[in-house]
Order: C-alpha cells, then sequence, then structure tokens
C-alpha cells in the first residue's frame, strides 16, 4: 500500500479518481464525484479548449432525423446561435468542433475561418450556387430526409416552391413605370451585368423576358449598346 494514498483538495482519501460515482452504469453523476470536479476546476483549458466545445441536437449524420417535438425544436435553432455568439460565426470549424470527414460547402470567410481538410483556407473558389462550375459542391438528393407524417395531411417535409410565380409582380410593377422610369431601370441593370459572362447574362435575360417581354428587349438591347 502506498505511504502517499491520494486525497481531494480537502485532504479525504480517494479510491480512484478514474471512475465516476452514478446512479445506475449509465445513470446520473451525483454530487459525491468530489474528485471528479476537483479535476475539471484545475485541469488546464487553454491545452484541452472546453471553452471552445460547442454541442448541439443539430449535429446530425445521414439516417438520424428530429421529431417534431417543440423543445427539441427550438433547441435545433437556439444552440448553435447561441455558439454564434459565444465563441463566432466559424465554430464548427475549430479544432474540438470540427468534422473528421471532408467538408464541401460555400460557406467561407468571417472571423476564425480555416478548413482543416486542404492547403487553402476558402474551401471554394465560387460561393454561390447554383453555378456552372463542375467541380463545386453539388445538392445530394439522395439524402433527402423522408417526410414525417404529423396529422391526416399534414407532413413536414421539403417543399419544391420553384414552379411559384416569381415574375408578375415584376412584370406589373415594369409596366406602371413611364419610358424614362424604365430607361434608368435597364440601364441601371446592363452597367453591371455587361461585366458577366456571356452564359449569366442568357439565364438573366430568361428572367426579365418571363417578366415582362419588353423588359427582356431592353435589356437586351442596352447589353449591346
Amino acid at each position: 500500500m502506498s505511504k502517499c494514498p491520494l486525497t481531494s483538495a480537502n485532504g479525504a482519501p480517494v479510491a480512484t479518481d478514474q471512475n465516476s460515482i452514478s446512479a445506475g452504469e449509465r445513470g446520473s453523476l451525483t454530487f459525491d464525484n468530489h474528485h471528479l470536479f476537483e479535476k475539471l476546476a484545475h485541469f488546464n483549458r487553454e491545452r484541452i479548449p472546453v471553452e471552445q466545445a460547442a454541442f448541439s441536437p443539430s449535429n446530425l449524420v445521414p439516417g438520424v432525423g428530429v421529431s417534431p417535438d417543440k423543445m427539441l425544436q427550438a433547441r435545433l435553432l437556439a444552440y448553435p446561435d447561441a455558439h454564434r455568439y459565444r465563441i463566432g460565426a466559424n465554430f464548427n470549424q475549430l479544432d474540438v468542433n470540427r468534422p473528421i470527414c471532408p467538408v464541401n460547402n460555400y460557406q467561407r470567410d468571417g472571423f476564425m475561418a480555416r478548413n482543416h481538410l486542404s492547403n487553402k483556407e476558402q474551401i471554394s473558389s465560387t460561393n454561390y450556387y447554383p453555378n456552372e462550375d463542375a467541380n463545386t459542391p453539388k445538392p445530394a438528393p439522395e439524402f433527402t430526409e423522408p417526410p414525417l407524417p404529423i396529422l391526416a395531411d399534414a407532413w413536414i417535409k421539403a417543399y419544391d416552391t420553384q414552379e411559384e410565380d416569381n415574375f408578375s409582380q415584376a412584370g406589373n410593377l415594369f409596366r406602371l413605370m413611364n419610358i424614362e422610369q424604365k430607361t434608368h431601370l435597364v440601364n441601371n441593370i446592363a452597367s453591371g451585368l455587361k461585366m458577366a459572362t456571356t452564359l449569366v447574362q442568357e439565364k438573366m435575360l430568361k428572367q426579365f423576358y418571363t417578366a415582362d417581354k419588353e423588359y427582356g428587349d431592353m435589356v437586351k438591347l442596352a447589353l449591346h449598346q
């Protein structure tokens, strides 16, 4: 037996400081863990960045979803929001929080931004989607979360809104303008759009033509002046 037994800070002998006293094998820790609490109070937080740890129920892996529980739904938003305020916008890129798998997205820059899995700080040279770059990340529909029935005709799922009418209001506003107002609007659009690629210009012209034919014609003419 050792002549120098392990003790707590107040001198009480400690049987072991490697195991925790709990209510049952997987139960809650009890307040008898005086040696555990002492270790937590004194260990080097600079070496082990516990203050940077950011836990959240929204950290899910494919195949795991969440229930419609109101408290859980609130925490899915509140926990990451608290971490962004407490640590910073890129808290999930710190060593203690970062994933060990490759990360491919369009999030870049900001305080403490870093990418541990490549030599470049910015994950993608293009910071928007959709884009025409074949080497940038693309959505993976196979990982779509399956619909969750709540009531008879009430389902929680991702609803596609691409077929909604997003152009009638823009066309109506354009038709309300007089010729001077239309000219100012078109020249303002064309001055910036001229610097875009031909492909982007074509995509934008399609948007203007959908709102109003005259709108599209005027922008197209202004691009070639």
